[in-house]
């Protein structure tokens, strides 16, 4: 049973986190259903006209449901840039709209035709209203296609207006079928106005062979018209059905309402129920740098001083809870900025080059310029800068030298792709700065010094050259500074705590997992606690230790003796219920400035370092805006911290 709750939780916060509804917009759909099972018993009371009222709640009903579509285009248009060009291009713009229309209107509407009485007169109006209302998606996408037309009529290709043909024909030919069959069944026209709904549904939301997924947020729009078309014919059938409608009649309201009640009622429903008993299972989704992440708005900052621009930058993926990646475009460039980092992970310059061909030493000298003008710190002393040729472009590759031994860079560095004095592409890597110029890497030259000193100490090995050969910093894969030793002694540092985290050591005679003085000198290099050492696990190449908070990995591979480190938190079951992580949307929803539009909350493992432990995520979406804040919550205290710098 209690897998079957946690089942159940799991799906509730995935369709939460991934179908787009306004908390406004899920209160209203909540209370309307509530409000509509009370109007179906009271109007079984003697006294009460049920023809009238039922018709009155049905007026009342599409009157508020369109203030919902209201709201959500009022948000739209104040939080994106609402233009048929981006429309066309992403599609995303529409999704709250019509997952309002799918999961409100639509639902909404079916449960009161299913509460009307069976002769009601007034359900032909009905009918035409909702399909009305339904077929304005399709009109907006039909008015943004000659929008964009109308704008770039040299990116139209031809077969675009033939799909344009039958996406104005096939409602048209549908709308003509429905109300022929509503009255007069034909079963001629029956069978092709199914075969035309089925059809489309299948050519919708089926990929094709080599398709592996597909972007059903495009084709939304036509699907919630096939839907509400094939359901009002479908229940139009089902009450001409005469006895079967009477026998299944009798039972078919009230079970829907005591199903949409139990699920839907805002006050307790199955899944409040769920949530006190039910935890997260499988809890994998870490995050580095908690107070370190920049919004949206500083990374559009950063890629508008580097590339400025007059055009509108566009944020792709703004659904996602963390971007780690923010990804920008216009009609010029795109280009992505880390999170964290706050690096160019990647610029495309999307129009034809300017200007002349210069020789490799001036592009060598404009793209080194090029970075110092924007405030990098290059690492002067131990960087190579290489110039090539590649498919017509300028390549020119500055990487950081490893002094101490040979080593292929084809694949490293900070990139240019110049053509004629166009900068056509740029992606940078972190390794060619000075080390106390990356923001997001805490560890010094200093914390480096003496660590290697300790393990030379430790270890009883001579005194010997060394260099970073290595710095990632990213906000998916964390940050990490490499360091090499003349002799091929790697250590890996942790950039946020500025702890090792591993060590690599060439076997000799005197260095290897057999030697157990060896061990306890490795585990000693990691700070660890001895006296309260236990070993896990023994194999031949293969030794565990752990301690109260952390497991420490020996092993050999490829003449090396390797050791790392990291926690043991995460092998525990988060031991949180989903109501932990309400009331931990609700600490930080009792202090938020803003009016909520849309809040998510998962269950996570912070990382600092090699100490990890598990906690929530809470997003909060702001009305009327594009921006994400997300705060963590600590499982244990309670504690509110922004992921965002303040």
């Amino acid at each position: 049973m209690l897998f079957v709750l946690d089942l159940f939780s799991h799906y509730v916060l995935h369709f939460e986190r991934y179908f787009i509804l306004s908390r406004q917009s899920t209160l209203l759909i909540q209370w309307a259903i509530v409000v509509l099972a009370g109007l179906y018993v009271l109007v079984h009371h003697p006294k009460i006209n049920r023809y009238r009222t039922m018709f009155l709640a049905g007026v009342l009903l599409r009157i508020v449901l369109l203030a919902g579509v209201s709201v959500e285009l009022i948000h739209q248009v104040q939080a994106t840039n609402f233009t048929s060009a981006y429309l066309r291009e992403d599609g995303n713009e529409l999704l709250p709209l019509v997952h309002f229309l799918l999961y409100g209107y639509v639902l909404l509407t079916a449960f009161h035709y299913m509460l009307m009485p069976r002769d009601h007169g007034g359900k032909g109006m009905f009918y035409t209203f909702d399909l009305a209302v339904v077929s304005l998606p399709i009109v907006q996408m039909i008015f943004s296609f000659f929008s964009y037309w109308n704008e770039y009529p040299d990116e139209i290709e031809p077969i675009e207006f033939v799909f344009l043909f039958f996406i104005i024909i096939l409602p048209i030919v549908l709308n003509v079928l429905f109300f022929k069959l509503y009255w007069r069944t034909n079963k001629i026209l029956l069978g092709l106005f199914y075969t035309l709904i089925i059809g489309l549904l299948v050519l919708l939301l089926t990929p094709y062979p080599n398709q592996i997924s597909i972007d059903y947020g495009a084709v939304m729009p036509y699907t919630i018209y096939l839907a509400m078309a094939g359901f009002l014919m479908s229940y139009h059938l089902f009450q001409k059905s005469g006895k079967v409608y009477a026998r299944v009649n009798k039972w078919l309201p009230m079970a829907v309402i005591l199903f949409f009640v139990l699920l839907l009622n805002p006050i307790y429903n199955v899944a409040t129920a769920a949530f006190a008993l039910s935890k997260p299972a499988n809890v994998h989704d870490s995050f580095n740098f908690v107070g370190e992440h920049i919004s949206s708005e500083k990374a559009e900052q950063i890629i508008k001083s580097f590339f400025p621009t007059d055009e509108t930058l566009y944020l792709h993926d703004t659904k996602m809870d963390v971007h780690y990646f923010y990804s920008f475009e216009n009609l010029s460039y795109e280009a992505e900025v880390d999170e964290v980092s706050q690096l160019i992970n990647n610029y495309q310059y999307l129009k034809k080059p300017r200007g002349k061909t210069l020789t490799d030493q001036e592009y060598m000298w404009k793209s080194i310029a090029f970075l110092e003008r924007h405030g990098r710190v290059l690492n002067k002393d131990h960087i190579e800068t290489t110039v090539s040729k590649e498919d017509g472009q300028i390549v020119v590759r500055i990487y950081l030298k490893n002094q101490l031994h040979k080593k292929d860079h084809e694949d490293d560095g900070t990139v240019f792709y110049w053509e004629k004095e166009t900068l056509m592409g740029f992606s940078e890597d972190p390794s060619i700065y000075q080390l106390d110029s990356l923001l997001h890497v805490h560890v010094t030259e200093q914390d480096i010094q003496d660590k290697v000193k300790e393990v030379f100490r430790a270890l009883n090995i001579p005194k010997q050259p060394y260099q970073i050969t290595d710095i990632e910093s990213n906000s998916l894969l964390g940050s990490m500074v490499h360091v090499e030793t003349k002799d091929g002694i790697v250590l890996e540092f942790e950039g946020e705590s500025r702890c090792l985290h591993s060590l690599s050591l060439p076997m000799k005679k005197n260095i290897s997992l057999a030697n157990s003085g060896v061990q306890r000198q490795i585990l000693s290099v990691f700070d660890a606690d001895v006296s309260e050492m236990k070993k896990k696990s023994r194999q031949s190449d293969m030794v565990m230790y752990t301690d109260s908070s952390k497991t420490y990995e020996l092993f050999e591979d490829q003449g090396q003796l390797n050791a790392y480190v990291y926690s043991d938190t995460p092998d525990r079951a988060f031991p949180y219920t989903y109501r932990d992580g309400k009331l931990a949307y609700e600490k930080v929803a009792s202090a938020y400035q803003d009016v909520i539009y849309k809040k998510r909350m998962r269950p996570i493992i912070v990382q600092r370092g090699n100490e990890r432990h598990y906690a929530w995520l809470i997003i909060i979406q702001p009305f009327g805006s594009n921006r994400h804040d997300a705060y963590v919550v600590d499982g244990d205290t309670q504690e509110v911290e922004s992921l965002y710098e303040s």
